[in-house]
């Protein structure tokens, strides 16, 4: 199962564009410990922006909401092996050839991922 988006371009943007690659891993991060660690903001945002179009201005649903995602919502966001094996199923269902030619983590580049990681700008940032 896939619990979050899978972000993906292509080899060629991401050679091209290595600042604007790792600015935005950089924003998802910083998004995603905004998300974790501020709830009552989050609530209220999420409540603004989904109350009408759900119909649902309870604010415990949203508390519900806030607490189910960020517990869904890894502090580094390295997929899930069961989630890279999902996709890999997914795309091979279309073609039985890529169980035979392909790795399960031969598509997947981790490597801006792992710079950030190893650089500390995760931990620093669950630190303050």
């Amino acid at each position: 199962m896939i619990h979050n988006t899978t972000i993906l371009t292509t080899t060629d943007y991401i050679k091209n564009n290595e600042d604007t690659v790792t600015a935005f891993l950089k924003a998802l991060i910083e998004a995603i410990h905004f998300f974790k660690t501020r709830p009552d903001e989050v609530v209220g945002i999420l409540r603004r922006n989904l109350a009408k179009r759900f119909g649902l201005d309870d604010e415990e649903y949203y508390v519900h909401l806030q607490r189910e995602w960020a517990n869904l919502l890894l502090r580094k966001p390295y997929p899930l092996a069961a989630a890279i094996q999902n996709v890999f199923d997914l795309d091979a269902g279309k073609d039985s050839k890529v169980h035979n030619d392909v790795s399960p983590l031969e598509p997947w580049d981790l490597h801006y991922l792992r710079v950030i990681d190893d650089s500390g700008f995760i931990d620093k940032l669950y630190a303050a």
